[in-house]
């Protein structure tokens, strides 16, 4: 994660107000506090890998017989198994579940934040029939961790985007200018 902010907050406030920033998708955050002073949240999310991890990526044929090139990382790919008979294809789908965890610390003049994001990419590949049968199926998982690679067999890569731990910056960010602007704007201050 990009250094993050001290906020001028105690950490369960922080936690708190960045809950409230981070789960604006419609996810909210599971919040707790210990005895010590820390407190953290916890974001869960299943599905399209996409906008948060990078595997690269592979070229395919179109129909007029052009390359183009696919992201590896796509949620669902149909190819064609044996194009002159296009009697099965493989459709390949990507699925991410991911855990963000955000810890804050006691620090003066308030709290320091730390972020750690865990990735679980499976990847399904079924040889189906025209019909809709599936004919074979492989699967095949990685797990990573912030700043981490995760490997797929054959060869495949993945990254993080860092789109996740951005996110927690951002919102710090926003919290740090929210609190500039009311202690600027604060009756007497000149």
């Amino acid at each position: 994660m990009p250094a993050a902010p001290l906020l001028p907050l105690p950490p369960r406030q922080a936690i708190e107000a960045l809950a409230e920033l981070l789960g604006e998708g419609g996810n909210r955050p599971s919040t707790g506090s210990s005895e010590d002073g820390t407190a953290w949240l916890v974001l869960t999310s299943s599905g399209d890998p996409e906008p948060f991890v990078d595997c690269g990526s592979f070229e395919l044929s179109g129909e007029d017989g052009a390359p183009y090139r696919v992201p590896a990382a796509r949620l669902a790919v149909r190819l064609p198994v044996a194009p002159a008979e296009r009697r099965e294809v493989l459709l390949r789908q990507m699925r991410l579940d991911g855990r963000l965890v955000v810890i804050a610390r006691p620090a003066e003049p308030g709290s320091r934040l730390e972020a750690k994001t865990s990735y679980v990419v499976t990847r399904t590949v079924d040889r189906v029939a025209l019909d809709g049968r599936v004919l074979a199926s492989e699967r095949d998982t990685t797990a990573f961790e912030t700043g981490g690679t995760g490997r797929l067999a054959p060869g495949l890569s993945c990254r993080p985007t860092g789109r996740l731990e951005r996110a927690v910056v951002e919102a710090a960010e926003q919290l740090l200018s929210r609190a500039g602007a009311s202690v600027d704007d604060a009756p007497g201050d000149e």
